[in-house]
């Protein structure tokens, strides 16, 4: 097996693994994702991933991590402003569809410990702008715990079903 040496950089087999399951994951569905394909994307053997994830749902809870983690990073950017916020949200789910139904369904399940802190990082970027734009004693729309996104489809005007193929998202 040949190496591919852009994606694997020796030492950083689990970052390689969470870029290319973020670049697979523009092509492939989640269930369509392979850890087999990303070893031989890494060039290396197909148990090497278990190292660092040792089950499949580890390393989709590492993806779901990266994708919170950079949502949370552009609602920083937002600087309080709940349409500049929505907007990072439909562009991610615009972008990257088949990362923002790993993130906002239930693939991971209720316990999904990594995830639920980036949520909260984002819920809480989320909640200064609500709390900065509102009206006196008015609130736009609310993300639960579960990762619900209906503020951002209401402020949008988009159905769910155009977002992410079909997935309801309220």
């Amino acid at each position: 097996m040949r190496k591919k040496t852009d994606s694997y950089r020796h030492g950083n087999l689990r970052e390689a693994l969470i870029e290319d399951a973020l670049t697979l994951l523009r092509e492939k569905t989640v269930e369509e994702l392979s850890v087999r394909e990303l070893a031989e994307r890494a060039g290396v053997s197909p148990r090497a991933p278990y190292v660092h994830f040792p089950q499949r749902r580890d390393l989709l809870r590492a993806v779901a991590n990266r994708g919170f983690a950079d949502l949370a990073e552009a609602g920083a950017h937002a600087n309080g402003d709940i349409i500049a916020l929505g907007e990072a949200y439909v562009r991610l789910a615009l972008g990257h569809p088949n990362l923002f139904h790993l993130m906002f369904s239930n693939i991971l399940g209720e316990d999904c410990p990594d995830a639920r802190s980036s949520f909260e990082q984002v819920s809480a970027a989320r909640a200064r702008s609500v709390a900065e734009t509102s009206p006196p004693g008015g609130v736009i729309g609310a993300i639960d715990h579960t990762g619900r996104v209906d503020f951002v489809l209401q402020r949008a005007a988009i159905a769910p079903e155009h977002i992410v193929g079909g997935v309801d998202l309220a």
